[in-house]
């Protein structure tokens, strides 16, 4: 029987990453990695949230142009702390990981 190991994406998009989530449980709204031992780590979560809501802050809507704009002066005034975040983050993936995944970095050499 062959296993194929999970891939865990770390990655930015508008409203997700950098620990990416495909995951949507419908019942609560919530998404995940379906791997418990990522979706329950509260450091993980945590840091998470905040380069999340640090990169999603990043997009202007309704300030006199059509749709949204992206603050690309302020992404290179913030890239050295959202990199700091991403590598914390693989380094605690890294250290729980019980052999089911592996991390696939696609943020890092965006941040350098």
């Amino acid at each position: 029987m062959f296993y194929k190991m999970k891939e865990i994406k770390i990655q930015f998009d508008y409203l997700h990453g950098p620990l990416w989530k495909e995951k949507l449980d419908v019942k609560s709204g919530e998404w995940s990695t379906g791997i418990p031992c990522i979706d329950e780590d509260k450091a993980i979560q945590l840091l998470n949230d905040e380069a999340e809501k640090m990169y999603g802050a990043l997009f202007i809507f309704n300030d006199g142009t059509d749709g949204c704009r992206f603050d690309e002066d302020r992404f290179i005034q913030i890239k050295p702390e959202l990199l700091s975040i991403v590598q914390t983050i693989i380094d605690r993936l890294s250290s729980i990981n019980d052999g089911t995944y592996v991390v696939i970095d696609e943020a890092t050499e965006m941040l350098k």
